[in-house]
Order: structure tokens, then sequence, then C-alpha cells
């Protein structure tokens, strides 16, 4: 299982050499804007062989495994997961799939979850703490689900089944989202002033008997809903794409595909109040019972995000990071030409160090 770790959270050597300090401020510089928020980041994932990977990052994103997308026609390893977390950017990431053969059972799980503060400042609104505005909150979920027969995926033609079989596989994914006003009234009884909650599945149960018709076929479900600040409910209706793939003349896969589109809420509290958010995303793809080879996936890689933002402008939320949080940033030209210009105050320094040594020993 291939590792992915933000270079700026591992170990720093120590430095020597002339100007090293210099490059590190530069450096520092780079990076720092992950580091104002307050809050943690946390991934796991672990799959029927144990624990695959578990890790906390404090004020900075954290992330774990392969991001995919997985190609399930040409993808034939055991399991893979991804997760990744940010509070910041308030983005989750999470991906699990899992394959096998007769006999072959595998339950993958992979998780991410964040726990941020973020205080909400005046900017350049103009206005005073204890002015009431009210804020807007933007998100978006999409992923895809795979749940089935090995040879749907692959293209294989399935040309003899056996007298009897049965086959029980499943991929599912949760996500929870809430934010909480720590300086409202009532806090304390531990209500949020907003919550989301998604859930979808794909499964698909096998019986054959002496014929097919004993075949049976779940279908894929799905629900996101969400409880405004006035306790108010609302739900999504859904898109309700689904595509059946079949193998031969029996249906052999159940592939949904889910994309919420941009929603957006609201509520109301004060400049100067602390917003505690909260998000949690799990996806899961289990083979249960596998007289015939099987594969599930739960690919929801490339979301969820979330953005604050408010009905008046100028007012700021902290340190919350604009964007989407990407696992490989690539630096901004800005940051690139801070680094090139620490490196090469480095070897500047480096080199007049070496020349004053020189002139010692002349002497």
């Amino acid at each position: 299982m291939q590792r992915f770790e933000s270079a700026a959270l591992r170990p720093l050597r120590p430095l020597r050499q002339p100007g090293a300090r210099l490059a590190l401020l530069v450096l520092g510089v780079c990076g720092a804007g992950a580091l104002h928020a307050q809050g943690s980041n946390h991934v796991q994932a672990w799959g029927s062989g144990g624990p695959v990977f578990d890790q906390t990052v404090i004020q900075a994103p954290t992330w774990a495994g392969q991001p995919g997308p997985l190609d399930l026609s040409t993808w034939f390893d055991p399991q893979a997961n991804f997760a990744a977390a940010s509070g910041a950017h308030q983005t989750l990431r999470s991906l699990a799939a899992g394959s096998g053969g007769a006999g072959n059972g595998n339950q993958v799980t992979s998780v991410g979850n964040f726990g941020w503060q973020v205080p909400v400042l005046a900017g350049s609104s103009g206005l005073n703490v204890g002015d009431p505005i009210t804020v807007l909150i933007n998100l978006r979920i999409d992923g895809t689900l795979a749940a089935g027969f090995a040879p749907a995926f692959t293209g294989a033609t399935l040309i003899t089944l056996p007298g009897t079989y049965q086959l029980q596989t499943a991929a599912s994914a949760w996500f929870r989202y809430e934010v909480y006003d720590l300086d409202a009234p009532g806090y304390e009884d531990g209500d949020p002033d907003f919550k989301l909650d998604f859930s979808a599945n794909a499964v698909l149960e096998a019986a054959a008997g002496p014929s097919f018709a004993d075949y049976v076929l779940r279908a894929h479900g799905q629900n996101l809903s969400a409880r405004l600040q006035n306790g108010s409910p609302w739900n999504w209706a859904g898109n309700g794409f689904v595509q059946t793939v079949t193998v031969g003349a029996i249906p052999g896969a159940q592939r949904p595909s889910i994309d919420s589109g941009n929603l957006q809420f609201s509520f109301n509290t004060f400049v100067g109040n602390t917003l505690r958010v909260g998000g949690e995303v799990r996806t899961n793809a289990d083979g249960f019972i596998t007289d015939l080879s099987w594969k599930a996936m739960a690919d929801f890689g490339s979301t969820f995000d979330a953005t604050l933002s408010s009905d008046l402008p100028g007012i700021e939320f902290g340190a919350q990071l604009p964007g989407v949080y990407d696992p490989a940033p690539v630096p901004e030209p800005v940051s690139v030409a801070l680094m090139l210009a620490g490196l090469l105050a480095v070897g500047a320094s480096a080199r007049r160090s070496a020349r004053r040594a020189r002139g010692s020993l002349d002497r």
C-alpha cells in the first residue's frame, strides 16, 4: 500500500550550513498559510487483514493511501484505501475498494474526519463585534458506487455457473457535517446549528437454485437530509442514476452515480462568535458470501467540499482557506520564486564561507 504524506509534515533534518536559517525562514513563509487554523484532521483505514493506516495531524491537512480513481475492469488487487481530511478547506475524501474470488470475503473501510474552530471576524465589513450576520454554507457531494460479480466489471462472459451459488457484495458511503455556534445560547445542549447526513449503498445479492428464477437483485438506495437552525428538516430527492450491468442474461452489478450539485444553506450568528465545524466521511466495500468472484467500490475520492461565506461583503472566517484541497498541491509561482530565492541565498552564503575559509588558510 503506497502511503502519501505532506513533505511539510516530515521531520526536518538538522540544518548546519551557513544560510540554512534564512532558507528555513523562506520555506516557512511559503507554507505558513496552512498552519493558522485551530483543529485536527484524522484519516484511518482497515480491511480483513487489519489496519492499513491511522494518523492524526494537528493544524494541517492529512491524507494517506492511493487517491484513485480505480478502473474496475483492470484492477485486481484485493483492496484499496484512500482518505483525506482538511478542516481548513472543509474537505473530505474517501475511497474503499475490495475484490476476491470464490470463498474469499473481505470488508474494506476508509474514514476521514476533521474538527475545526472558525472565528467569525469583521474583516473589512465595517461591522462591530456583536453585530448579526447570516452565514452561507455551500457544499457538494458526488461519487460512485459499484458492487457485483467480477465479470460484470471486466467484460468476461459467464459460460457456466454452479447449480447453486450465493453472493452478497455491497458498497456504501456515509457523510456527516455539523456546524456549532460555540457562543450561542443552548450550545451546551449539544444541538448543532446546522447538520447534514448522507448515506448511499449499492447491494447485490444473488442466490440461484436449479434456475435463474431464484436470482435476487437488491437495488441502490440513497438519502441526503439536513436539519436547519430552526429545527426544520430538508431532504434531497436525489439524481437517481443507477446502471445495472448484465453478464449474459444475468444482472451482474449495480453502479449508481451520485452528484448533489451545489447546495446552499444558511444560519444566523454574530460577529466575534466562534464556530466549531466537524465532518466525517466513511466508505465501505464488502464481499460477504462469495461462491463467485466479486468486486465492490465506493469512490468518493473527489468530494466532500464545503465553503463558509456571509451575506455581507468583507466578513472573514478565521483561517478557512478557499478552494478545494489537493492531496498533491502544486506550489504557486510566488511560492516557487521565494523558494528559489532561499536556495540561492543558501548557495551564496556557502560560497562566501568557503572563500573566507580559503583566505584563512592562505594567511
